[in-house]
């Protein structure tokens, strides 16, 4: 089942997109996940 995740940043100190992707990308390998990255950094 497709799911969209929408993050934008607030306050506090912000790690880099790069960090925070990677993060991302091994938690869904560890769960089983197939996940497609798109990145806006505009």
């Amino acid at each position: 089942m497709p799911c969209l995740i929408a993050t934008t940043p607030r306050g506090g100190p912000h790690a880099p997109l790069a960090d925070t992707l990677a993060v991302l990308r091994e938690a869904a390998h560890k769960a089983g996940v197939d996940l497609t990255i798109v990145a806006d950094e505009s």
